[in-house]
């Protein structure tokens, strides 16, 4: 019994000391944010977007890996679980590591601006090739 606690304990304990980094992590960017913020333009508070962008990143965190995290503490405590909950907490966190673009995007206008910049220079540049390669071969049939 008291290598079933410690094993509990120590799921516990390594499923939210991630969490618990992340939050010290993103309040410390927020913390500088509000320094320069202060520095440079005189206001005492981080712009509204970049408290949006942290609480949306620790919230998808979190609701990502939960499902996991409840999976894993109950295989310790010896229950079995049905593999389709396996498999969708799974997914759960293999999204995680997709959103964080998807969060910027939605939250940050500088950001969306350049990803579309990008995303146009690259289907423009992606027709030139296509073209260039589609004369390259006209040409050498000829």
């Amino acid at each position: 019994k008291q290598w079933y606690q410690r094993r509990v304990r120590a799921a516990i304990v390594f499923s939210f000391l991630p969490i618990v980094i992340i939050l010290i992590t993103n309040i410390w960017i927020l913390w500088i944010a509000g320094q320069y913020t202060r520095k440079h333009t005189g206001q005492s508070v981080p712009s509204r977007s970049a408290v949006t962008i942290v609480a949306c990143i620790c919230w998808s965190f979190l609701l990502s890996w939960t499902p996991w995290v409840i999976i894993w503490v109950n295989t310790l405590r010896g229950a079995k679980v049905a593999p389709v909950f396996v498999t969708i907490a799974e997914h759960f966190v293999t999204i995680n590591a997709v959103i964080n673009p998807f969060i910027y995007t939605a939250t940050n206008t500088s950001f969306r601006r350049f990803l579309m910049r990008f995303l146009k220079r690259r289907a423009l540049w992606s027709a030139v090739k296509k073209q260039n390669i589609s004369r390259a071969t006209r040409d050498s049939a000829l």
